[in-house]
């Protein structure tokens, strides 16, 4: 029940039982009916309050920030003094938002992970995909990808959960960049291509921008600089029309990028400050670093070697600020390069060092796992040959016992060379029983796999026998229509155009007569009646006609006969026209099937009929909006079994999906076998 139809009930309430309400009590309910009014009209006014500081928020996040970050915190402040949770969950968003944009994730985790605490305590499961996404995509950007695959799992659990398809699009786009972190780039482009459907599925052309920014990314790894820069520049021109300069300092970033890479420092020169300026304006230091490092290796390349120590010194303090930056290394490289090339040793040994220390930080990890795995390698290695010692002892111990029990394993010696013989051909004979029962046990194997080879080479000659019997069928039932078809368009067709011909001459010689009219009418369409019937027992050569138009040409009449929408579509027609003309007819007989009962059946409105070429096989799929197909007559149906044998003599399938709102009827035919058994005939 909302506020407004409350406050109604409660006057109409009021009302009801003024007349016999004593006076004292009127007027205390009249004053209860005023504070819950005002409380209504002052938290609507507080909510109304908080909306608009959310919109000003929006409205600056990517032209100014920090004009966006002052609504956000306002917007927290008064959320917590009215004590309204979800409008502080959205704050905390806002605000987190607004750190991920900056490059801050550390303040990103932690303002969703206050969002996220409310949004529980609320129990709304409503915005935590988001959050759960952003949480993701900070933990991927610090490098700790295990968490960030798990929050994009929950992110996607509960995008599906609410049916949020622009949260899954953003989750799959977010994993591609998981794998492009890892230069996984075919993992990374099959999540790219999920996304792009999911938001071409809800028209979000935002979204599809973005995915397409990251399949420029991926180009540009992999040196495909040309359709990387046309992927850029269809997401600038969008970002320039949406007025979004951030995004257009992130492009403009990698389009200087690919000019590097491809040496044209004079035209990346111009882009490269021109980013700088507007990276600046917004503040953005993360990405500023970045692209003043370029301007150092650009200008450097261009032989202006004091302004690429200058640019050099101003990205210095960017990884002062973010000593993990990955490109730091490359940084104090440059600059060593440089002074050392004007002869000023001293700094250029300093920078020589901070790479040098830079490059053991990062190698020390390595080392560490290094040294704990020679470690490793050592103890196992002093452990066997402790082993080995021990064994060796053991072994000096045993001849020592040995050569003391020789002189008793001599008196023994006689007696037990009669004992050992018996063993050895009692050994002897258990080996030779062994080896028999192990080749009468190979042989009932070897005779048990030549009867299943015998079995399946049983049931693919009944196989075989039954295609050519159906082979046989359908020819033998092709050739009675021609024949039939023939018979009627030669015989019964001439001498009914000859009457035709005839009459149109009687009647040009007779004055007009509405009765002649009417006869001449009905032989006309005799005749047409006739030629239809012909053309659907023995359609003419589609070499003739083109396949695609002789279908349609079929299908417009049975529209218009039906009172049914018929549509049909083919994709690409040309190919289609040009597959074989016994192929063809026998498509051309399962479409008729197909549309004939729906027809007959169906009580359907409209159809639709694709039919899709692929590289091995053809797609067929009719749909209709009628009363969907009965659970036994797909089983008792004449016209399906014959459709279905058609299909097995083509290696092809169907598939039937009914319900009371219709019927989709998918059919896949095997292009490259069915030429194989052309060719074969032939």
């Amino acid at each position: 029940m909302n506020k407004a139809f409350f406050c109604k009930r409660i006057i109409d309430l009021y009302r009801t039982i003024a007349s016999t309400m004593p006076v004292l009590l009127k007027y205390f309910f009249l004053l209860l009916l005023f504070l819950l009014t005002s409380s209504i009209k002052a938290q609507e006014s507080k909510e109304k309050e908080l909306n608009d500081l959310l919109r000003l928020f929006a409205a600056n996040s990517t032209k100014s920030p920090q004009k966006a970050a002052e609504y956000a915190n306002q917007m927290l402040a008064l959320s917590i003094e009215y004590q309204l949770p979800l409008h502080t969950a959205k704050a905390h968003y806002a605000l987190g938002n607004l750190a991920f944009k900056q490059g801050d994730f550390d303040s990103t985790i932690f303002q969703i992970r206050k969002a996220i605490n409310y949004l529980e305590e609320l129990e709304i499961e409503k915005g935590r995909s988001a959050c759960y996404n952003l949480l993701a995509v900070s933990y991927k950007n610090q490098g700790k990808l295990a968490e960030a695959m798990q929050n994009f799992e929950i992110c996607l659990q509960y995008a599906n959960k609410t049916g949020n398809q622009k949260s899954v699009a953003n989750a799959y786009q977010n994993i591609s960049l998981v794998y492009f972190q890892q230069q996984k780039y075919v993992d990374a482009a099959k999540n790219l291509d999920r996304a792009l459907a999911e938001y071409t599925s809800i028209d979000d052309y935002a979204g599809i921008i973005s995915t397409k920014f990251n399949f420029a990314n991926i180009m540009k790894e992999q040196g495909k600089y040309e359709k990387a820069r046309q992927f850029y520049k269809e997401v600038l021109e969008f970002h320039q029309k949406e007025g979004n300069e951030i995004k257009e300092a992130h492009v403009g970033i990698n389009m200087a990028q690919i000019l590097l890479e491809e040496e044209k420092y004079e035209e990346a020169l111009p882009q490269l400050l021109a980013t700088k300026q507007k990276l600046e304006t917004l503040n953005l230091e993360a990405d500023l670093g970045l692209v003043l490092n370029d301007l150092g290796i650009c200008m450097q390349k261009l032989a202006r070697n004091d302004e690429a120590i200058q640019y050099f010194q101003e990205a210095l303090l960017y990884i002062e600020e973010n000593p993990d930056v990955y490109y730091n290394t490359e940084l104090y490289q440059n600059l060593y390069s440089l002074y050392a090339e004007k002869g000023q040793y001293k700094i250029a040994l300093q920078f020589l060092e901070k790479k040098v220390s830079q490059n053991e930080k990062q190698n020390s990890l390595e080392i560490e796992k290094h040294v704990a795995s020679l470690q490793e390698q050592y103890e196992t290695r002093l452990k066997e040959a402790q082993i080995t010692l021990l064994e060796k002892e053991k072994s000096l111990k045993e001849v020592e016992l040995e050569n003391a029990a020789i002189s008793l394993k001599k008196q023994q010696m006689t007696r037990n060379i009669l004992f050992i013989g018996f063993l050895i051909v009692l050994t002897a004979l258990i080996i030779i029983r062994y080896f028999y029962k192990e080749k009468i046990r190979y042989q009932q194997k070897l005779a048990r796999k030549q009867e299943e080879i015998n079995l399946q080479k049983t049931i693919e000659l009944k196989k075989d026998f039954r295609l050519r019997t159906i082979e046989q069928y359908q020819e033998g039932q092709q050739q009675e229509r021609s024949r039939i078809a023939r018979e009627i368009h030669d015989g019964i067709g001439s001498e009914l155009a000859g009457l035709k011909l005839a009459f149109e001459q009687y009647l040009g010689r007779e004055s007009e007569n509405k009765e002649s009219q009417r006869i001449l009418t009905g032989i006309r369409n005799a005749c047409h009646d006739l030629r239809a019937v012909s053309h659907k027992l023995h359609p003419p050569a589609f070499a003739q006609t083109g396949f695609c138009d002789f279908l349609e040409d079929f299908i417009n009449q049975n529209s218009k006969a039906s009172g049914i929408d018929i549509q049909a579509i083919f994709f690409p027609r040309e190919a289609i026209d040009a597959l074989q003309e016994d192929l063809l007819a026998d498509v051309y007989r399962i479409l008729q099937e197909l549309i004939n009962n729906i027809i007959k059946h169906s009580k359907a409105t409209s159809s639709e009929l694709q039919l899709t070429l692929h590289d091995s096989y053809l797609n067929i799929v009719v749909t209709d909006d009628g009363i969907g197909i009965q659970k036994d007559a797909s089983i008792k149906g004449i016209g399906l079994r014959n459709i279905k044998e058609r299909l097995l003599s083509r290696n092809g399938s169907l598939e039937i999906d009914s319900s009371e709102q219709g019927t989709i009827t998918n059919i896949d035919i095997d292009i490259v076998k069915s030429t194989e058994k052309n060719e074969t005939k032939v």
